[in-house]
């Protein structure tokens, strides 16, 4: 469900013409599987598998970009929580993803399941600094001006009113 066979295919891809390391927060029963997958793609020297963490705003902090690749979500806070740092984001194009971002505005969409285009809309993203930058503070402003608890209250509050 969280697309790791897709997204290591496709770091091992971009990896192949540019130096790139991949850092993977959280644990789960998964974790053989993703292990399985570093070793099949030869990325053990590229990819850091720390675990869980109380951290994670720290790394967010020392992240260049932000790549999420699953099938299928609800309201995906790990991707919430990257916008609202003001990382760049590649998303794939499930529910709830591609509600929050919109492709080439606050972050940029893949085919879900398709290591190739995540491929190259990830390669897309770390070949252009200046995009990197405008997408990150476009996909901050988003989360800040629509999704901050403040916010939906006060429009939470203004649909009641509407109503009654």
């Amino acid at each position: 469900m969280k697309g790791f066979e897709e997204m290591l295919a496709a770091f091992a891809d971009v990896c192949g013409s540019r130096p790139s390391w991949l850092v993977l927060v959280g644990d789960g029963p998964y974790r053989p599987t993703v292990e399985r997958l570093m070793v099949d793609h030869g990325l053990q020297a590229r990819v850091r598998l720390l675990g869980r963490r109380t951290d994670v705003p720290a790394l967010l902090k020392m992240a260049d970009a932000f790549l999420f690749c699953s099938r299928t979500e609800g309201l995906p806070n790990a991707l919430l929580e990257a916008m609202a740092a003001g990382l760049p984001v590649v998303a794939t194009d499930a529910p709830g993803c591609r509600d929050l971002v919109v492709d080439g505005e606050t972050g940029l969409i893949a085919r879900a399941g398709d290591p190739e285009a995540i491929s190259g809309r990830l390669s897309r993203l770390l070949s252009d600094r200046g995009e990197m930058r405008r997408l990150g503070k476009q996909g901050q402003r988003f989360v800040r001006d629509h999704l901050n608890a403040d916010n939906l209250a006060t429009r939470w509050e203004s649909l009641y009113e509407s109503i009654a």
